[in-house]
């Protein structure tokens, strides 16, 4: 009877930290409405960065900068769109801006010229 138990006990504990490292094994961020995630892993991608090959290993801090970056010129779109008049969506992409470059820099500054702050990087 004991085995059972032990056994359940297990399987229970394996779906358990399945389904953590799951929930784990990717981060996103959201500017604005603009949503993009990466893997905590390196992980086989298909991608255009992925140079002369079309799937290439990708490290997770190569995924987490596209993808901030992706979110950021996303927000930037829609905060061009409304000239500007958006102060909620004004900050928040300063205040991403702000915390990935260390730069103090308006939100209008980082959308007309995004690719002085904003540079994806290739995969390996």
């Amino acid at each position: 009877m004991e085995k059972k138990f032990l056994i359940v006990a297990l399987v229970l504990a394996l779906f358990i930290l399945l389904g953590v490292g799951s929930v784990l094994s990717e981060q996103c961020i959201d500017v604005a409405g603009c949503k993009s995630c990466w893997k905590t892993a390196p992980a086989v991608v298909q991608s255009e960065l992925c140079g002369e090959n079309s799937t290439c290993l990708a490290q997770p801090q190569d995924m987490q900068n596209n993808a901030i970056v992706d979110s950021i010129v996303c927000a930037c779109s829609k905060a061009k769109s409304t000239d500007y008049s958006d102060a909620e969506m004004n900050g928040k992409i300063k205040d991403i801006v702000g915390q990935y470059t260390r730069y103090d820099i308006t939100t209008q500054e980082i959308c007309e010229q995004p690719g002085l702050f904003l540079i994806k990087r290739s995969y390996t």
